[in-house]
């Protein structure tokens, strides 16, 4: 609902926050040349010194960009968007409350943008139990950040999958 509702250039960012859990910081720092529409990947600048990555996107957000894109002549090289993460988070809160006021529903005002990499992480923890493509997707270097994720699920069933590494890469 959050991401219908805002206009055209919001409803891209938190696409773009949905689907790959980039820091707003990283959203709004994101270059054409760190999208491969060709795999459907974005290659993000890392905030905080964190560890490359990819990471895949839907066809939804390959047409919401490529829209974008072409509308407002974006060049390779520049910024997608001229915006500040404050700016993002500002513009968010203002669609978020006012869509909390039109479905008379206060509990939408207590998600917050910083949700979006939470939402993506958890999710993904819970899909593949695997803490350390967690880590990778998320870019962080210390497995302590990530361990946060574990902790908002709830464990009920007694069932765990271990994963051995096949390369020394995957090892370290």
């Amino acid at each position: 609902m959050l991401i219908a509702h805002a206009g055209s250039i919001l409803a891209t960012k938190l696409q773009i926050s949905y689907e790959t859990g980039l820091r707003p910081v990283e959203v709004v720092s994101l270059t054409p040349q760190e999208v491969d529409f060709d795999h459907r990947l974005i290659l993000p600048r890392t905030a905080k010194n964190g560890a490359p990555r990819a990471l895949k996107f839907s066809l939804k957000l390959e047409a919401m960009l490529r829209e974008y894109i072409q509308r407002e002549n974006i060049q390779p090289t520049e910024r997608l968007f001229k915006t500040t993460a404050r700016n993002y988070s500002q513009m968010f809160r203002i669609s978020r409350n006012a869509l909390a006021k039109k479905l008379k529903e206060p509990t939408i005002r207590s998600i917050r943008l910083y949700d979006f990499r939470h939402f993506f992480a958890t999710n993904l923890y819970s899909k593949t139990r695997n803490l350390l493509l967690v880590k990778t997707k998320l870019g962080h270097k210390e497995i302590n950040n990530t361990l946060f994720y574990t902790q908002l699920l709830d464990f009920e069933e007694d069932e765990y999958i271990v994963k051995g590494a096949d390369t020394k890469e995957q090892a370290m």
